[in-house]
């Protein structure tokens, strides 16, 4: 649902930010394009 929703969304010929809230994202969605940014609450380690 999510995809069809931001791909619907960026069809749009409006200038605006695309932004998706996600706790705990897949690798899959991380991979969306540039132009959709994520934004999650997982703590991640750092390396």
């Amino acid at each position: 649902m999510a995809a069809k929703t931001l791909k619907a969304m960026l069809a749009q010929d409006v200038p605006r930010d695309t932004w998706l809230a996600d706790e705990d994202p897949s690798p899959g969605t991380l991979d969306w394009p540039d132009r959709i940014l994520i934004t999650f609450s997982k703590v991640v380690a750092s390396g």
